[in-house]
């Protein structure tokens, strides 16, 4: 396609071309006829007068000469004036292309009697030439989309068939390189025979890609504003409302008829100043835009915080025309950003300052201790076996009894902002300008006394006693890491004097502290690092002399500290809660060892015991953890004994019971550890589900003291024995011992009598050596 419009002659040329020969001709004629007249008038001439023949002939060619002089002149303007309108047609034409080229448009003209259709400035669509002429079906076929053109086709015979007053229609015709533009054709019936059906179809085309994507463009802009969670609005300058889309009505709770037309103050509340609307007003005046928080009143009459947005739109001129303003409703997301503010420095459960806030106090109470040369003390409370009531009566319980500490606390303190609970069962409290640590002192048993009443959980009193410690500044540190570290050393030799007493930090107290958090440290690593190991008590039955079983022991050796004892780091285990994964290690580990030992038949009959700590007890899962094991190894549930402490089982003895009656249904033995240690009530014992019973090492090794010290222990046998329960002795030292325990009758025993704590493989070779039985040396 040319980028300007072709210059070509038409058929108006030869048209007037032919009209022109036929008039000379027409000239000549009238020419010949007109001399010969006059030579026929001067030959009658002369004869009628007689005369000479010459002036007769000279008025002839006088005529002639004049005819022919008359007849130059009029071919000369008549072919000049036929030039003048050639020039002017072309011109015309042209001008007439060129506009059509310059517009983009184009005129068409339809002859319905000889089905040709003529379209002038179609050489972008079909053919080379301004002027094209094809037929319907031609144009139809090649020219319109094929989507479009049943489309079109009804457009056209709607109009022909009077069903409309014109043809309009938009469809895709076919572009250079086959590709398609968009055009819009309008026409009428210019034409009608006698009977006044349609002869003709004038009307003119236009190209209007560039308007099909402006309009598109608008319906995408306007259908977004319309999805938008924001309120979107337009004003006028002078802040009527002349647009609002949906999310407007659904946030400020008015219909768009109900606020076009309507001053934008229709949303103004009195929780915003009029000095804050007259600075936007003055901001936008001047600049166009604003851009801020603002309340509003909701057509309900509350008031919600929104963030709004407003600019200026400006017309083609450049002239303001409107202002645009996006609205968001954000009072839940303020309210959200308090709530996480609040839960960034309080505890949500108790209300306290958190540990964050805490440091931030501290932080300028040291710095104004430091300029009133005053000193300051810090208290670090941890609750005395909270975690036992919080296994034994569930979460909610604890959650509900943290909530009464706090509280407590805050009663003896009088002020809650000097109070922090920062994690746990672990509170704080710091006292400003400290005199003596008397002072100090008197503020810690007050709130030991405080705890002396018990708590009422659900109708059920709970008594908790805290164990604290002090730190004072400047004396156990500079800072306020250096205060919370001493505080909580002096807290946990506070809990190892006896718990519900409070302990002021000192050096020799930090020894101690720091080797436990080595410890707890080390021992969060210890499983995945392999350093636990068992070892295991071989027990003996006095009857038969038989070994009967193991009693599985843990022991660990870290990597960084050596060797740990488990009385140092059991307890450890069971505050931090590690002694869950431990546990069920030493599960696991003792039903392997003894599957893998029972592979020799002289071994069928052997069973092993295992301790259970007071954290393991609770779980709901425990007693399917248990028969899991067993199942996965292949081993009978009565070759395994769980061995759990006279203190668990009574601390708990409703979940306890439960806990040895599933246990003990599914074939696993129960047996009480360390019996004679805590408070049972023979009574509830008779109703437990359990099947043996330790007599602790302490009433053993009296059987040796002085005066008559074994009789507890015969005591124990005999109740034990009225029970139906098997009574093991443990801490077996002496062959006194011995003979006393067979003549009270006691079933099993072990200690160092029998053997040591061995490793598996000594062990295993134990059992061997003793298959037929043991014997004392």
């Amino acid at each position: 396609m040319n980028n300007e419009p072709a210059r070509h002659e038409n058929h108006t040329d030869a048209a007037g071309g032919s009209a022109k020969s036929y008039r000379v001709l027409d000239s000549a004629l009238t020419l010949t006829l007109a001399g010969g007249a006059l030579m026929l008038s001067g030959i009658a001439l002369h004869q009628g007068l007689k005369g000479a023949l010459w002036p007769a002939l000279f008025a002839a060619q006088l005529a002639t000469l004049s005819g022919l002089l008359v007849l130059g002149l009029k071919y000369r303007w008549t072919t000049t004036n036929l030039r003048i309108q050639r020039a002017a047609l072309r011109e015309s034409e042209a001008r007439l292309t060129w506009a059509l080229w310059g517009s983009r448009d184009g005129l068409w003209y339809w002859d319905l009697a000889e089905d040709q259709l003529h379209c002038l400035g179609t050489g972008r669509f079909v053919g080379d030439t301004d002027w094209t002429t094809l037929s319907q079906m031609q144009w139809r076929d090649h020219v319109i989309h094929r989507d479009d053109q049943a489309r079109v086709v009804a457009a056209i015979n709607d109009h022909l068939e009077g069903r409309s007053d014109a043809y309009d229609a938009e469809y895709r015709a076919r572009g250079p390189s086959a590709q398609w533009t968009w055009i819009r054709a309008r026409g009428r019936i210019v034409a009608r025979d006698t009977d006044r059906n349609p002869l003709r179809m004038a009307g003119s085309y236009r190209i209007i890609d560039e308007e099909r994507a402006r309009e598109e463009e608008r319906r995408i802009s306007v259908e977004i504003i319309r999805l938008m969670s924001e309120a979107v609005t337009v004003t006028t300058p002078d802040s009527r409302f002349s647009y609002v889309n949906p999310a407007f009505s659904r946030i400020t709770g008015y219909a768009a008829d109900e606020v076009i037309g309507e001053e934008s103050s229709i949303l103004n509340t009195s929780k915003t100043s009029e000095q804050s609307y007259q600075t936007l007003r003055q901001k936008l005046e001047q600049t166009g835009e604003w851009r801020g928080e603002m309340w509003q009143r909701h057509k309900s009459g509350r008031d919600f915080l929104a963030a709004i947005e407003i600019r200026e739109v400006k017309d083609a001129s450049g002239v303001r025309s409107h202002f645009l303003a996006v609205l968001e409703d954000i009072t839940e997301r303020k309210r959200a950003e308090q709530t996480l503010r609040y839960l960034a420095s309080y505890d949500v459960l108790t209300g306290l300052p958190n540990r964050t806030l805490l440091v931030s106090r501290l932080h300028h109470a040291l710095a104004r201790a430091r300029r009133s040369e005053l000193r300051l003390a810090l208290l670090f409370l941890d609750l005395d076996r909270f975690k036992h009531i919080n296994d034994s009566l569930g979460h909610a319980a604890g959650d509900e009894l943290l909530k009464q500490v706090a509280n407590r606390i805050a009663s003896v303190t009088g002020d809650k902002e000097r109070t922090a609970r920062i994690g746990g069962d672990e509170f704080t409290v710091f006292i400003p300008d400290v005199y003596d640590i008397e002072q100090v002192q008197h503020a810690a048993d007050n709130l030991i006394d405080a705890f002396a009443a018990p708590l009422n959980m659900r109708g059920q009193d709970i008594t908790i006693s805290p164990s604290i410690g002090i730190a004072v500044y400047p004396d156990h540190g500079q800072s306020v890491d250096e205060l919370l570290k001493n505080a909580d050393a002096a807290m946990y030799q506070a809990k190892r004097r006896g718990r519900n007493i409070s302990q002021v930090y000192s050096a020799e107290l930090a020894s101690g502290s720091i080797q436990r958090t080595k410890i707890e440290a080390a021992l969060r690593r210890a499983l995945d690092r392999d350093e636990f190991r068992l070892v295991f008590q071989p027990k003996v039955d006095l009857e038969s002399r038989r070994v009967v079983g193991v009693e599985t022991l843990l022991r660990w050796t870290s990597a960084e500290l050596g060797e740990i004892g488990p009385a140092e780091f059991i307890p450890i285990a069971e505050e931090t809660g590690m002694i869950l994964p431990i546990g069920e290690w030493v599960l696991r580990s003792a039903v392997e060892q003894l599957a893998n030992w029972r592979q020799d038949p002289r071994l069928a009959h052997i069973h092993i015991a295992v301790n259970v700590s007071a954290a393991q007890t609770p779980r709901g899962d425990f007693s399917g953890l248990v028969q899991s094991v067993l199942q996965s190894h292949g081993l009978p549930a009565e070759l395994l004994e769980l061995e759990i402490t006279e203190s668990v089982l009574m601390n708990d003895p409703v979940q306890s019971g439960l806990l040895a009656s599933d246990l003990q249904k599914a074939g696993v033995r129960i047996c009480i550890d360390d019996f004679g240690t805590g408070y049972s009530s023979l009574s509830y014992l008779q109703r437990l589900s359990i099947d043996r019973l330790k007599i602790d090492q302490s009433f053993v090794h009296a059987i040796d003291g002085p005066g008559d010290g074994g009789v507890l222990a015969s005591t124990m046998i005999l109740m034990a024995h009225s029970m139906g329960l098997t009574v093991v002795a443990e801490g077996v030292d002496s062959t006194d011992q011995l003979r006393y325990l067979e003549n009270e009758s006691c079933d099993e025993i072990q200690g160092y009598l029998v053997s040591r704590p061995l490793d598996a493989d000594d062990c295993l070779d134990f059992l061997h050596r003793h298959t037929d039985g043991w014997r004392t040396h």
